[in-house]
């Protein structure tokens, strides 16, 4: 899976030139307003050692809404006993979206964050996954806005028990990155 992601997200960086990394000035906001995203504060919030972090009341997501789908694909995935899956896959290409979460509500100070992209994950029509890619920023004294600096990295927002709410956060895809057994049930 982590290969999948890696792949992934050096061709969206080479293919779509979102970053400045890729010498595209939309990061640097100077094509479309910049919208941000403001951490919703709460308790209910843990950290495990191995990079999972849980919100009892659930991550706030991107708003896909009005945001087309770039590309679609099937993807094998391991379910939760290990079995192999073909999950459908969804990307979304977002544009001036900046964000603090979710990680000050972790205690991480990775700054103001530039999403460039989403991808969703579903299987039987369930959304259970969305991988985020993001990319920290710098305050640019020019525009006003924000630009990309560094490596642009991913993390994801998982629904483990089919309650509609991401509760899992994980911050690595290394091992915990499986579909979740209640999408494996079909809906009739």
């Amino acid at each position: 899976m982590s290969k999948i992601i890696s792949v992934f997200a050096v061709l969206l960086c080479a293919s779509s030139a979102l970053y400045n990394s890729c010498n595209d000035p939309r990061v640097r906001g100077q094509q479309s307003p910049t919208i941000e995203l403001k951490p919703t504060a709460g308790s209910g919030v843990s950290c495990q050692s191995n990079g999972v972090c849980i919100n009892t009341a659930g991550w706030r997501l991107p708003d896909l809404e009005g945001v087309k789908a770039s590309t679609t694909a099937i993807e094998e995935l391991k379910s939760s006993s290990g079995d192999d899956v073909d999950v459908a896959t969804v990307n979304y290409v977002l544009d001036n979206i900046f964000t603090d979460e979710p990680f000050s509500l972790i205690g991480a100070d990775y700054g103001k964050l530039a999403l460039s992209s989403v991808k969703e994950f579903s299987l039987n029509e369930k959304v259970f996954a969305y991988v985020v890619f993001a990319q920290r920023t710098r305050p640019n004294a020019v525009t006003h806005s924000y630009e990309g600096t560094g490596t642009i990295f991913f993390f994801a927002f998982v629904d483990r028990d089919g309650d509609g709410k991401f509760e899992t956060l994980l911050r690595s895809l290394e091992s915990n990155f499986t579909v979740p057994d209640w999408t494996l049930r079909n809906v009739h």
